[in-house]
């Protein structure tokens, strides 16, 4: 693994590789088993890890977003965003169906989304966390326009239900939770441009 992936470690982390501790039979309990698909498949954790290991290995090969990281050029939220949805897609179907749980399964760690679990792989620690990405793009919007105090309220309660959805449409903006700022608020905290930006700006980070 570290050999295929040698590009992509010049901005590791000063620590012994990850990928070297995957192997160590201690790290987790190597002979678990993770069920899979709609039939509960049961696999086997070290199976389960090679099937893992393998498929990001195809998704980064090339990609434009790593190769900037490796490269030192400055990388968009919206790239992040975009790697965070190609690995959602390649990571979350029936054959390896990633998620929080099985990550915590097979590697014995804690992460909320597939950027997180890439950095935490590659050792990069110039890849963000997917919630520290949403909020620095939320934030660059807020701070580009004169927004009162409640706006900014209520644009942080759409964050909160973006992070948890991972999209938003209009029609979200009229529901629960943010009913708590009360019926039809978003029509008098933003402007109809404004919640179009707003929506664009989601459309872009969706994953």
């Amino acid at each position: 693994m570290i050999r295929d992936l040698a590009d992509q470690m010049k901005n590791r982390r000063e620590r012994p590789s990850a990928f070297l501790r995957l192997d160590l039979p201690d790290f987790v309990a190597a002979r678990g088993y993770i069920s899979i698909g709609e039939g509960g498949q049961q696999v086997y954790v070290e199976e389960y890890r090679k099937r893992v290991e393998r498929r990001i290995l195809e998704i980064v090969e090339g990609h434009p977003t790593l190769e900037a990281i490796r490269q030192g050029k400055p990388v968009r939220d919206e790239d992040l965003a975009a790697l965070e949805r190609t690995l959602h897609e390649g990571l979350g179907g029936a054959e390896i169906e990633l998620n929080s749980a099985n990550i915590l399964k097979a590697y014995g760690i804690k992460v909320t989304s597939f950027l997180g679990f890439l950095s935490h792989l590659l050792e990069l620690d110039d890849i963000p966390d997917y919630s520290t990405v949403v909020a620095r793009a939320f934030q660059g919007h807020i701070t580009s326009h004169n927004y009162s105090g409640d706006q900014i309220r209520f644009l942080r309660s759409v964050q909160e239900v973006f992070l948890q959805k991972r999209k938003l449409a209009e029609v979200d903006l009229y529901e629960p939770p943010l009913t708590i700022f009360g019926r039809n608020a978003v029509e008098r905290f933003l402007t109809p441009a404004q919640i179009e930006e707003l929506l664009a700006l989601t459309e872009r980070l969706a994953a």
